[in-house]
């Protein structure tokens, strides 16, 4: 979980359900906790489970989640109301990165069947998509000018994110 720049949300998910083993029966909420007493201040139903409790940027109150489904959802801290939806790939098993940079920050994500998208984390405009060999199972990693996709038995590293 993670809490909000005013400090007064723990922003987190709760769900039904198993990373790796789709089922329609899965779900999944997201919520923002108060800390000083431990009341659900909202509650939203998500499309599907999300595979981590959340990435938060406080430059636009915005908290995100990756969900099994292929989808990445971004929230409005305050209230939880949606920013914006993305559709992916067809299943996450590995969560979402956020690069929180001052200009256009990032979001990055790589599917399990083999979709590596970055996107503007505040509009969720995809800017970058390639495909990498099925089976990923982590976050993409960015580091300086570069992100790193690990999937089995490789790891992709692309640069210029400068320019992005």
């Amino acid at each position: 979980p993670v809490i909000d720049k005013s400090g007064s949300r723990i922003l987190t998910t709760t769900g039904d359900g198993q990373i790796g083993v789709p089922r329609t029966t899965d779900k999944g909420w997201a919520e923002a906790i108060s800390p000083s007493d431990g009341k659900i201040l909202w509650q939203v139903a998500l499309p599907c489970m999300a595979v981590e409790p959340g990435s938060y940027l406080p430059s636009a109150d915005l908290v995100f989640f990756t969900l099994k489904t292929g989808d990445l959802i971004a929230l409005h801290a305050a209230d939880g109301t949606t920013a914006w939806t993305a559709k992916v790939g067809n299943e996450f098993q590995g969560a979402a990165a956020l690069l929180p940079r001052e200009k256009d920050p990032l979001i990055g994500s790589v599917s399990f069947d083999g979709i590596f998208s970055i996107r503007n984390a505040v509009s969720g405009a995809e800017v970058v998509r390639r495909m990498v060999p099925k089976g990923s199972t982590s976050s993409p990693a960015f580091v300086g000018d570069r992100v790193y996709v690990a999937v089995p038995y490789r790891i992709f590293a692309y640069g210029g994110l400068a320019g992005i």
